[in-house]
């Protein structure tokens, strides 16, 4: 596969897994858990939900970066090539 046809791979790859929607669904999915809740199972829940945003947000950081280091590696080897 030569670098030009990797290119929409790559820009395909943020779009693979939906992970911000499906941690906005458990924060939706969480409100109405928490009213029946006591409130050490709150806190529980509401630590485990903002770690799952973090880790989400560190995941899609480190993600992103290695979509931007292989398209720089990529346009290196197309001069390269060129």
């Amino acid at each position: 596969m030569s670098s030009l046809q990797r290119r929409p791979v790559l820009r395909a790859c943020r779009f693979c897994v939906p992970g911000s929607e499906l941690v906005q669904a458990a924060q939706t999915l969480l409100r109405p858990v928490l009213a029946v809740s006591s409130p050490a199972g709150k806190k529980d829940l509401e630590r485990e939900v903002e770690l799952l945003r973090q880790e989400w947000h560190f995941l899609s950081t480190v993600g992103e970066d290695c979509r931007r280091t292989l398209q720089r590696y990529l346009s290196a080897w197309d001069a390269y090539e060129a």
